[in-house]
């Protein structure tokens, strides 16, 4: 989603890559619960306490 709450429209290979680096960076994280990436700062959050 975009700041205005907006999705955005990607590739399957572009959306393949980032799940491959979000995987790679955060190993340790809990996978059964949802998180939210914030693409600008690169933070890593569960869902729902992101901004």
């Amino acid at each position: 989603m975009d700041t205005a709450g907006q999705p955005i429209d990607i590739t399957r290979v572009t959306a393949k890559v980032a799940a491959c680096w979000v995987l790679r960076m955060w190993p340790d994280a809990d996978w059964s619960l949802p998180h939210t990436l914030d693409l600008d700062t690169a933070e890593l959050a569960l869902a729902g306490r992101g901004r």
